[in-house]
C-alpha cells in the first residue's frame, strides 16, 4: 500500500529548517544536546537519544526520508522494501544519500553460517515532491515507526512555533531570534548566519560552550 502523508516537499523543507534553527538556538542553554539535529549538505538528520534516528535528503525537486526506531525490535528487511511503489529517482536518492546515514551491522543467514554485513537498517520511509509525499505506512504507523521524530511536520506553522517554544523553554527573545533567522534563511538559503549579528535578541548571559555549540549548529544550516 502507498499512503499520502499530507505534506509537500516545500512545506517539509521549511519545517525542518525552522526545527533545526530552533535546535541551534536551544544549544545556547543546552549544548549537551548538540547531537539531536544536524545538517550535512542536503541531508537533515535527527537523533532522539532513545533509540530512534532518521535522515531526510532534499534534492532540487524531490525528497526521501528514512527512519529507524530500535525499540520496535523487528526482523531485518532490506531498506528498499520500504520504498515499494516509488520511482527509481527516489530509490537512487535514498541509496546515494539517505541510507548512508542509517548503516548498521546486520546478521545475514547464508548456507551453514551467519554472515555479518553493514546495511542500511530502517523501520519506515517516505518519498515525494511538491505534488505530495508518500509512504508504505499510514500516518499513524509512520509516527510509530519513526518514534515521533517528525510529529512536528504535521502541525501548522503557528502550532509548530509554539511546539518548539515549549519544548526548549524559549524566552520571547529566543523565539524571536529563531523567527528572525528563519526569515533570513527563507529569503537567502546561502547566507551565513553569525550569532554576533543578533545581539538585540541575546539579552541573557550564555556560557561560552553554549555560544560555540549554537554557532557551529547554525553554520551547518
Amino acid at each position: 500500500m502507498v499512503y499520502p502523508l499530507k505534506i509537500t516537499k516545500t512545506n517539509l523543507q521549511n519545517f525542518c529548517l525552522y526545527a533545526s534553527i530552533a535546535h541551534a538556538i536551544s544549544l545556547l542553554k543546552y549544548p549537551e544536546f548538540d547531537y539531536e539535529q544536524s545538517w550535512d549538505g542536503v541531508n537533515y538528520s535527527q537523533v532522539n537519544g532513545q533509540g530512534a534516528r532518521g535522515t531526510i535528503s532534499f534534492s532540487e525537486k524531490i525528497v526521501v526520508g528514512a527512519f529507524r526506531n530500535e525499540n520496535l525490535h523487528q526482523s531485518y528487511k532490506p531498506a528498499d522494501n520500504y520504498l515499494v511503489g516509488a520511482d527509481e529517482k527516489f530509490k537512487k536518492l535514498a541509496e546515494d544519500e539517505t541510507f548512508l546515514y542509517l548503516l548498521d551491522d546486520v546478521s545475514l543467514y547464508v548456507p551453514k553460517k551467519i554472515k555479518t554485513d553493514i546495511k542500511p537498517v530502517i523501520t519506515t520511509a517516505f518519498w515525494g515532491d511538491n505534488d505530495g509525499i508518500f509512504s508504505n505506512d499510514s500516518i499513524e504507523d509512520f509516527k510509530l515507526r519513526s518514534d515521533g521524530l517528525l510529529d512536528f511536520v504535521f502541525l501548522d506553522i503557528k502550532s509548530q512555533r509554539e511546539y518548539w517554544k515549549e519544548t526548549y523553554e524559549f524566552t520571547q527573545d529566543e523565539i524571536d531570534l529563531v523567527d528572525s533567522i528563519f526569515e533570513i534563511k527563507q529569503s537567502n538559503s546561502g547566507v551565513k548566519i553569525e550569532l554576533f549579528n543578533f545581539q538585540k535578541y541575546l539579552t541573557k548571559v550564555y556560557e561560552d560552550e553554549g555560544i560555540s555549540a549554537c554557532q557551529e549548529s547554525l553554520s551547518e544550516i
